[in-house]
């Protein structure tokens, strides 16, 4: 998670300081936790915790981390009970949300998460064909993704997206995610997953893609560079939003639109 941390925050144009690094690994904890702590009883005020351990310079790093892991060895396994409740909650929230997705050969959601990032099977041997054709339709329409401006005045815009597949939205669910934001840019963020204030005070560009097939438009596997540990099999994000992964796009292909989100 640091390491995608680190990256992420390169490729956004971020600084690498360790106090930043820290307080966007707190933050994406947290959104996991956000989605399964509800249902544990003590689990927020077990969670709050953490905050003391977060690091404030490199001198207090490795002390930081030390106090970290002698406070959960001290808790005689209470800690990782929550913890293990709140993954187990949201294990269960996401199976009971998405009974619509079609597994075969005795597959599930459960049964695809055991599979490491790196080797996760393709979609194709535990998704009816059925449904990867259903899914991808509703891309037809076109596909949309958020990106920082500096990202694309950084690194230009011959050709923008993730070499590996840049995951993207169907573009009328954009349309409905930004008309119900109203210009909110935190609940854009809880929406798609992105940890509290990941965007916040970032010029953000809508990218629509009209020609979805030129880009080869297909269901993720999970393995790509940009999935994170709230990855879901079927082309779900939490939240319920569908998505998909397509190649890099030229320049040409895709349109550049200023979205105003505070």
């Amino acid at each position: 998670m640091i390491i995608e941390i680190i990256v992420g925050l390169l490729v956004s144009g971020g600084v690498l300081y360790i106090p930043i690094i820290i307080q966007k690994l707190e933050e994406a904890i947290f959104g996991i936790f956000r989605l399964g702590w509800g249902l544990v009883k003590g689990a927020a005020r077990k969670i709050r915790t953490f905050s003391r351990f977060v690091v404030k310079s490199v001198k207090d790093l490795i002390n930081g981390f030390q106090e970290f892991l002698k406070f959960l060895k001290g808790g005689k396994g209470s800690f990782k009970k929550i913890i293990d409740e709140v993954f187990d909650n949201f294990r269960k929230t996401i199976l009971k949300q998405f009974t619509d997705i079609e597994f075969i050969n005795g597959y599930d959601i459960d049964k695809v998460l055991k599979f490491v990032k790196g080797h996760r099977p393709n979609p194709s041997e535990y998704l009816s064909i059925r449904y990867i054709k259903a899914h991808l339709k509703k891309f037809e329409k076109g596909a949309s993704y958020l990106v920082p401006k500096k990202v694309l005045d950084d690194y230009g815009r011959d050709i923008i997206g993730r070499l590996d597949g840049q995951f993207v939205m169907s573009k009328t669910e954009m349309d409905d995610l930004l008309k119900k934001a109203k210009g909110n840019l935190s609940y854009v963020e809880d929406e798609l997953g992105i940890p509290p204030g990941g965007w916040k005070g970032k010029e953000l560009i809508r990218i629509d893609i009209l020609n979805v097939k030129k880009q080869n438009i297909r269901m993720p596997t999970g393995n790509e560079a940009g999935a994170n540990d709230l990855w879901l099999p079927g082309g779900k994000l939490p939240k319920g939003y569908s998505e998909s992964v397509m190649d890099a796009i030229k320049k040409g292909d895709y349109k550049e639109i200023s979205i105003n989100l505070k």
